[in-house]
């Protein structure tokens, strides 16, 4: 009788970890999917930006830099003149020096919602990279889940 005790006191707490690995891979899949997601809507907006957006003239004011990386910090003026900061993606090398001039696209109900054009393709690779990490952490985690039921 004692034996079927353990084995039952066994299989219960067998139960509750498998319950909370799940839990777990469950919190994990909806975090990288909402990553996943975000990614994905910031590449459809750039690309949409591209479609429906205006242009403009963008001056390069300075760059800057952290960690080994360059950012070029531009600005434009809207249609109703107001002044607007846009900066590039960081990278090795500036894309930019001060003093360059540049095409920016914008949305002109949100112009803070920018692009400078030659960081376009460099922006839309950055968000392919973050939606790849976060679609295979999601399908591990998926995986993680399904092998907890097992």
């Amino acid at each position: 009788m004692t034996e079927q005790v353990y084995v039952l006191l066994s299989n219960s707490s067998r139960l509750e970890a498998r319950g909370s690995l799940m839990d777990t891979a469950c919190v994990l899949l909806v975090i990288f999917l909402a990553g996943l997601l975000r990614a994905y809507s910031k590449i459809r907006g750039i690309r949409a930006l591209m479609v429906c957006g205006c242009v403009t003239e963008a001056v390069c004011e300075y760059v800057s830099w952290d960690e080994g990386k360059a950012t070029s910090r531009c600005y434009f003026l809207t249609g109703d003149g107001r002044r607007i900061e846009v900066s590039s993606s960081p990278a090795p090398s500036p894309i930019l020096d001060a003093g360059d001039m540049v095409d920016v696209v914008y949305d002109p109900r949100r112009p803070r919602f920018a692009v400078l054009m030659p960081d376009r393709d460099i922006a839309i690779s950055q968000y392919r990279v973050v939606m790849f990490i976060f679609g295979v952490a999601s399908f591990i985690s998926l995986i993680g889940g399904i092998l907890t039921l097992l």
